[in-house]
């Protein structure tokens, strides 16, 4: 079903609504990154790439508590069904945050500005549920 002229207006909007100051860049970081994770951690899958959870076009930074390993690509496996908005691994990713990951989870509320747009963000881009 493809979505209606005010659904798209309104994630547009949503995709906005979370930009933050200028970036932390860390092109050293990014290659450790490759390095240091082995699996996907939604799927298990080897073929990983890194993914910010708080997007770089937003603000999200090249630190370790923004990254998390996903499978394939930002348009297939498990990244591309985050990038794509993909409810099922969008939430898969937002249940792993919550549950093993605590540093991503302050690392939002630091960077977001308050545990409020945190739980906004999660909600929003990660399908979870307060």
């Amino acid at each position: 079903m493809d979505p209606s002229q005010a659904e798209f207006d309104e994630i547009l909007e949503i995709e906005t609504d979370f930009k933050a100051g200028a970036r932390i860049k860390d092109p050293e970081l990014m290659r450790q990154a490759h390095w240091a994770f082995d699996e996907c951690v939604i799927c298990g899958g080897i073929d990983i790439t890194i993914h910010h959870v708080l997007p770089r076009g937003q603000g999200g930074d090249d630190v370790w508590e923004n990254l998390v390993p996903l499978c394939g690509s930002g348009t297939h496996g498990c990244h591309g069904g985050v990038e794509g908005g993909l409810d099922s691994v969008s939430h898969a990713l937002g249940r792993h945050l919550l549950q093993e990951r605590p540093d991503t989870v302050d690392y939002l509320r630091r960077r977001l500005g308050s545990a409020e747009a945190a739980a906004e963000f999660l909600r929003r881009r990660l399908r979870v549920s307060s």
